[in-house]
């Protein structure tokens, strides 16, 4: 391979240095004719040849080799992503300094631009993030008062709903806000993957009732590797599409066992035991031609085109964050029989029931 490349640095440099080189070779023939014309000797033509080859060649060698230093420079700093030109000798090449010039003030000038649109995104997610946080208070204030006033009635229920939904698409916010961080708050520890489906479980259990759809939870005994309060929100994000989208029928809750598969894209240890937690519900489905697309942020897809409104940021944000956690999630779904989604999770210990 580094021959290769040396062999096309080398076929470079001849070109960039052609003209150079085709006045050497027509000087050298030039003196030969003149040489010639005199009738001097042969060896005479020769000695002279060889004194003035031998310093051009070393010349040549030294510059090809300059040649091949700034070459690794530039190959560097296109890999590294970065404009700077410091890692360059000091050259005395007019041009060449003028190149260097632009090439520090592009860099410049990036680093600028990368910087005010750091602070922009900064300031509004801070914006946001206190506006979530402000109208987690009036939300609470509403929830209270339902509470405390009763009342019955489908008007009370429906209240209750659609305030239910509020405080669920204000939490999505936060949480899509807090997905862009580079450490996204998380804490890897061995969780009870079963204490986690029941938290998310006993917090749809109102929609649950209110639309009269069946769950099926078999317990998952078992610890998994993961960050707790990620993947409920994973798990609860599911749950709230699986309600969404299945107007009668179950919801069902299980896990499965699994050995990694070769399609697996996370890399994982020989012999190592997936613990597979599948949602799956008898709801509308997903058509074969939205499948490929429904982990882009935005894409609602034909279920999201019927008035269900749909964003399109739920299953983005999920499978972001799986794989944030090293963790996989596959959906598998048929229209008008129901959805599966399922989560590969490294298990660390079985819990006998």
């Amino acid at each position: 391979m580094k021959g290769r490349k040396l062999l096309s640095l080398t076929g470079l440099y001849l070109k960039r240095n052609r003209t150079v080189i085709t006045a050497g070779v027509c000087g050298g023939i030039l003196c030969a004719a003149v040489f010639w014309l005199y009738r001097l000797p042969v060896e005479a033509v020769l000695y002279a040849w060889i004194l003035g080859a031998v310093p051009g060649l070393l010349l040549s060698v030294r510059s090809f080799s300059r040649y091949c230093k700034k070459c690794g420079d530039l190959e560097r700093m296109a890999a590294q992503k970065t404009g700077y030109a410091d890692p360059f000798e000091e050259t005395s090449d007019q041009l060449e300094l003028l190149y260097r010039r632009l090439l520090v003030s592009s860099y410049e000038e990036r680093e600028r631009l990368l910087r005010e649109e750091e602070e922009k995104r900064t300031e509004m997610k801070d914006y946001y993030t206190m506006w979530v946080h402000q109208v987690k208070t009036p939300i609470a204030a509403m929830n209270l008062i339902l509470q405390t006033h009763p009342g019955g009635g489908t008007g009370h229920s429906q209240l209750s709903n659609e305030l239910f939904k509020v405080e669920q698409y204000v939490e999505m916010v936060l949480q899509y806000l807090r997905a862009d961080s580079p450490s996204a708050d998380l804490v890897i520890r061995e969780c009870s993957l079963d204490a986690i489906v029941k938290k998310a479980i006993h917090k749809y259990a109102p929609v649950f009732i209110r639309k009269k759809i069946a769950l099926d939870y078999r317990p998952a005994a078992c610890l998994v590797r993961t960050d707790e309060k990620w993947l409920l929100f994973v798990i609860e994000q599911l749950l709230s599409n699986a309600l969404k989208y299945t107007e009668s029928g179950r919801i069902s809750v299980y896990q499965e066992t699994e050995s990694p598969s070769e399609r697996s894209s996370v890399k994982r240890k020989a012999g190592e035991v997936i613990r597979t937690l599948v949602i799956e519900d008898t709801g509308r489905g997903i058509t074969p031609e939205d499948i490929p697309r429904v982990f882009e942020n935005g894409y609602t897809g034909c279920n999201g085109r019927t008035g269900q409104g749909s964003t399109g940021i739920g299953l983005y944000l999920c499978k972001k964050v799986m794989t944030r956690l090293a963790h996989e999630m596959v959906i598998e779904s048929e229209p008008g029989v129901g959805t599966k989604v399922k989560l590969l999770l490294d298990m660390t210990k079985f819990i006998p029931e």
